[in-house]
């Protein structure tokens, strides 16, 4: 079946949703901005509508195999090319970034969940800033979410401001820590959660809407060539993680309660990077079980006494 596709700048009006949305969020401090979560029979596709056009289109829609991956990215950057090519221009390891050959797109593909983003350049450079602070109401609750691109432009500005940003650090609620040249960032924040039937969960990078939100970490590195990249993994139900320390070199530990577990970000992605995300999320018993992992690849793990 062959997936939605959509122009770039259409207008709010002239977008036809393919199936049920799912989830919304909408930004308090930028109220032109927010997005829809739909359901098709892929998995989801999220649009992103910004001062009444749309800006970028999330594919949630992860292949069967590499080579059919290949196939829908093929597809998706020869429509939204525009009869322009989508270049690389980085692979972090984990992702791929493009830039359409006349800079005016951008795309994304991330390795561990195999979704797919294309967008405008004019929205990816919106200021991080005002698009960080999401106070979302739902049936009465609240929360300060921080949103990826507000935490890579603070790890960005880290690197000549670092006394300014220290000062920011300390007024993020949820549980961080940095290392001590201010080049990796983590930070674990509850999310928009969807759960299914068999114990699979799925979420949007937006605020938490119920009280069983899923814990997903945020985490932002500066890499040697000066490029800053943001990914992320998902903190088990099991492990009500309460705090996040940095402990020297390169090793982060993750407490709940009393117990811990330390590791590098190399341990992390290697632990997570065997979670199979389907269309209907990740399954609960995979993500604790990777996170159980860790000690297998590096990680130590403390037993609380």
């Amino acid at each position: 079946m062959a997936l939605p596709l959509f122009q770039l700048l259409q207008t709010e009006d002239t977008i036809e949703i393919p199936g049920a949305i799912v989830g919304e969020r909408y930004h308090e401090e930028e109220a032109n901005t927010y997005q829809w979560k739909i359901e098709i029979p892929e998995g989801h596709v999220v649009l992103t509508v910004w001062q009444g056009k749309l800006h970028q289109v999330i594919y949630q829609t992860p292949a069967d195999d590499e080579c059919a991956a290949a196939e829908r990215n093929a597809a998706l950057f020869e429509h939204y090319g525009d009869g322009h090519s989508f270049n690389e221009i980085l692979d972090t390891g984990f992702g791929k970034t493009y830039r359409r050959a006349d800079l005016q797109r951008y795309a994304l593909w991330s390795y561990f969940m195999d979704f797919t983003t294309v967008g405008t350049m004019d929205f990816q450079a919106i200021e991080p800033s005002v698009r960080h602070g999401m106070n979302e109401r739902r049936s009465g609750r609240s929360a300060q979410y921080y949103h990826h691109e507000y935490l890579t432009n603070l790890l960005e500005r880290a690197q000549t401001a670092r006394a300014e940003v220290s000062d920011e650090l300390a007024r993020i609620e949820h549980p961080h820590a940095i290392n001590n040249d201010f080049t990796a960032l983590l930070l674990v924040q509850p999310r928009s959660t969807r759960r299914t039937e068999g114990g699979n969960v799925d979420w949007l990078n937006a605020a938490p809407d119920r009280e069983d939100c899923l814990q997903v970490a945020d985490v932002v590195e500066v890499h040697k060539d000066g490029a800053v990249i943001w990914w992320g993994f998902p903190i088990p139900s099991d492990f009500p993680l309460d705090k996040v320390t940095y402990d020297g070199d390169g090793m982060f530990s993750l407490w709940a309660g009393l117990e811990r577990m330390a590791c590098t970000l190399p341990q992390i992605r290697l632990a997570m990077q065997g979670i199979r995300f389907t269309t209907s999320g990740l399954n609960e018993k995979d993500i604790a079980r990777a996170f159980r992992s860790l000690p297998a690849y590096g990680g130590v793990w403390v037993a609380p006494q």
